[in-house]
């Protein structure tokens, strides 16, 4: 967020006031300052499970590992402000959502879904020519936390196909060209005949 301006009309400049710019000026600021005024939750919901706590430990992790330089979705949240709103209640709370939502197995919400194809232009192409764009799909950060949560637990499930190569660790495009190219080879002097 380059330029953010406050209900007050005044230009908030550092990240820490545009965090708190932020939730002041959309959630319940308590009078004295002292934080995020949050709505007490049903009783069946305040007390977090140990697996809502793992999940919520997942998430915090995830979010340790994305990049503040990625870019934001619809919503213009990025990472690193979500890694600055962690140390509020809000981010207390924004984690107790999330990892809720994973335990009890809710459908992700439609905000966290909204996605945006925005064309790039590729370095030292021409750009009269389609070939001198790439498009890449802007998708709300928080929904992305959970994808990757989703995709982690995937991985260490084993429940993938041994011959699956996309998006999955410690596997690439390389290695699945040199089972193709291994293979076609052995297959040549048979006559080309695969089997």
């Amino acid at each position: 967020m380059k330029k953010l301006i406050n209900v007050g009309g005044i230009e908030l400049g550092t990240d820490e006031e545009k965090v708190t710019g932020l939730v002041k000026d959309h959630f319940g600021w308590r009078e004295d300052g002292s934080g995020v005024e949050v709505p007490e939750r049903e009783e069946e919901e305040r007390e977090p499970t140990n697996r809502q706590g793992q999940l919520e430990e997942e998430v915090r992790k995830v979010l340790s590992r994305t990049s503040n330089s990625s870019a934001p979705g619809l919503d213009g949240i990025g990472y690193r402000l979500i890694k600055m709103v962690m140390r509020t209640k809000l981010g207390d709370e924004l984690m107790k959502e999330v990892a809720g939502n994973l335990a009890r197995g809710r459908r992700i919400p439609k905000e966290w879904q909204n996605s945006k194809v925005v064309m790039i232009p590729k370095p030292g192409k021409d750009y009269n020519k389609t070939k001198g764009w790439r498009p890449i799909n802007l998708i709300n950060c928080i929904g992305k936390l959970v994808e990757k949560v989703v995709a982690n637990r995937l991985q260490e499930s084993g429940l993938l196909h041994q011959h699956q190569f996309g998006s999955v660790k410690g596997r690439s495009v390389t290695e699945a060209t040199l089972r193709v190219v291994t293979k076609a080879q052995r297959c040549m002097p048979r006559g080309g005949a695969v089997g």
